[in-house]
């Protein structure tokens, strides 16, 4: 089942996003309606969400849609500097692994954005769609949620999910009958003063 689920209503449809996501809000676990930040240095999950409809008078609306902020550069910045780290280890070693099924375009859009430090900013390459990169940054943020905090989960916490993904009792999938690999990840403990981002490992 789903842990978490966060769409964007960034865009030209952020009142359908919102219109959706009221109707949706008690029918899908820890659904995180967000908007993206790029503010330097700005934590992943930034406090709580934010009420955001509001009537003529000025006042919120009790049925409004409440709107995560996101760090989005703070999770690119992070991710980046684990592939560089990556570069030079072992495949076993490295903090990022990827499914041999991936095609190439995944790696184009995951690396369709590079960091100008004169604009203090991340800009897309030319030519390159990014939506792998928007949505490895939506899935990360999602592990923050206060009910789900993935980079705090315990090993006993880890172990209760790989149960509910295989079961013991479950007949072994034959090799050539495999399918892709789960998105799931081992984070080890946060560094003190930290929000835990960075010393995570993650398999694809």
């Amino acid at each position: 089942r789903l842990e978490a689920t966060m769409v964007d209503s960034g865009g030209s449809n952020t009142q359908a996003v919102y219109d959706w996501g009221r109707r949706a809000e008690n029918k899908i676990p820890h659904l995180m309606i967000m908007k993206g930040s790029n503010t330097p240095n700005k934590p992943v999950l930034a406090g709580r969400p934010q009420w955001q409809e509001i009537n003529r008078r000025g006042r919120v609306i009790k049925k409004g849609i409440r709107l995560w902020m996101i760090g989005v550069d703070t999770v690119k910045h992070t991710l980046f500097n684990l592939l560089a780290s990556d570069a030079q280890h072992e495949p076993a070693a490295r903090k990022i692994r990827f499914s041999q099924e991936l095609e190439e375009d995944y790696y184009k859009q995951l690396t369709a954005e590079v960091f100008d430090p004169d604009k203090n900013k991340f800009v897309h390459r030319r030519g390159r769609r990014n939506e792998c990169l928007d949505t490895w940054v939506y899935a990360d943020a999602a592990g923050y949620h206060p009910e789900v905090r993935i980079y705090s989960m315990m090993s006993r916490d880890w172990d209760r999910l790989e149960r509910l993904l295989e079961p013991p009792d479950a007949p072994p999938v034959p090799r050539d009958e495999a399918p892709p690999p789960a998105v799931t990840s081992t984070p080890k403990p946060p560094a003190s003063g930290g929000q835990g981002f960075g010393n995570e490992e993650w398999n694809l």
